[in-house]
Order: C-alpha cells, then sequence, then structure tokens
C-alpha cells in the first residue's frame, strides 16, 4: 500500500491509478461532467494567456485564499478520505476544452505554502500534465498524480475528446 503522505521530495512524483473504487469514482465523475455543476469561465490559467486557445472553465470548490466559496460536497468524500490530508487549501474543478493541436498552460505552482498538490482525472483523453523535467502524466480517468506543490507544472489541453476534466487539490498532508 502506498502511503500518500511520504511525499516530501521536490522531484518525487507519484502516480495511482484507479485511486477510488469505480463507485465512489463514478459518483465524481457524474457530478464534474453532468448538467448539475456550475462552471466559471477563466479567460487565463495561471494568470497568463499567451494563446487564445489558453482558457479554461473552473468550479472552486474550497479555496482557503476565500472561505466564502465553501460548499458542503459530500460526492468528494470518498476522494478526501483516502486522500486523508492534515488541512485542505484548495479544491477546484478545471474543464478545458477540445483544441485543434495541444496547448500548454504556462509552467506554475498553485501556490507557496510547502503544500502538496494532487491531481485527480475526471476523464481520460490525450492531454497531459507536463512537468518541468519534462516527465509527463497523461489523462486517465481515476488516475491521480501527487507532488510536491512546490514543483513547476502545466497543463496541455485534448484533441480527442470534447474536454479534459481535472480535480486540483493543495492540502497539508496528515504526516503526524
Amino acid at each position: 500500500m502506498i502511503d500518500l503522505n511520504e511525499i516530501v521530495k521536490i522531484n518525487e512524483l507519484r502516480v495511482i491509478d484507479n485511486f477510488l473504487s469505480d463507485q465512489a469514482f463514478e459518483v465524481i465523475q457524474h457530478l464534474l461532467l453532468g448538467p448539475e455543476i456550475d462552471w466559471h469561465f477563466n479567460t487565463t490559467i495561471a494568470g497568463e494567456n499567451s494563446d487564445i486557445d489558453n482558457f479554461q472553465f473552473v468550479h472552486t470548490f474550497f479555496d482557503v485564499k476565500h472561505p466564502f466559496l465553501v460548499k458542503p460536497q459530500p460526492p468528494l468524500n470518498s476522494l478526501f478520505t483516502k486522500l486523508s490530508p492534515a488541512a485542505l487549501l484548495r479544491c477546484k474543478a478545471n474543464l478545458r476544452t477540445r483544441t485543434s493541436s495541444h496547448v500548454l498552460s504556462n509552467f506554475h505552482t498553485d501556490m507557496d505554502f510547502n503544500q502538496r498538490t494532487a491531481i485527480f482525472y475526471i476523464n481520460s483523453n490525450n492531454g497531459y500534465t507536463l512537468f518541468e523535467d519534462g516527465s509527463s502524466v497523461e489523462s486517465i480517468a481515476n488516475r491521480l498524480v501527487l507532488f510536491h506543490g512546490s514543483r513547476l507544472h502545466c497543463g496541455a489541453s485534448c484533441t480527442d475528446q470534447p474536454t479534459r476534466v481535472v480535480l486540483n487539490i493543495n492540502y497539508f498532508p496528515n504526516e503526524l
């Protein structure tokens, strides 16, 4: 069994396929791909827009910087239970629409709190997460990638599905 709290080195990357049970995953997937979620248009990704196709839709479930955004989301409980954070800093869903060729966002870190970052892939497509060292993680449904929050990364849009949807979670691990 993988200890999710062991990630302490900046260059360490953990990829876990089939992170949740099929039933727990389908509940989250239905929420994020269904008609009930409110998506908000962002003209930029990671604060910059260097390409006309470099935009996304977001749904913020929780952000410690903006506590008024807190919305109870029981469908995500199975994910948080398994991830077992000591403290949740932010959880947001990102939806990028299909582009004719892969469009990369700018390299970035999500926060600067010595936190951990988890990206949970909601649908399978040919988009991916790219890291500054050249390593990449394919977008495969029910896959989780964990890494130290100071690691530079960016997302690539997909070309083979209507959307690429991920959950981006920033948290302090339960190391004690």
